[in-house]
């Protein structure tokens, strides 16, 4: 997580070029903010089983297809 936020530090101006916005101005932190958030909370593979993005179960598991 350090890692991350320090890539805002590091990254700043190409991220700006991106985003429109400088990321540590008042908009550009809401933003992040909103972001890392969900990330941090529930992890990159929010919304996925089994840590397998589009999958129902993941293979192998219980509920997958016999």
């Amino acid at each position: 997580m350090l890692v991350n936020d320090l890539a805002v530090l590091l990254l700043r101006d190409h991220l700006t070029d991106v985003l429109g916005t400088d990321p540590l101005s008042g908009p550009g932190m809401a933003r992040w903010a909103g972001e890392v958030l969900t990330i941090y909370g529930a992890g990159l593979l929010a919304g996925s089983h089994d840590g397998v993005p589009g999958t129902a179960g993941g293979a192998g598991s219980a509920g997958g297809p016999k």
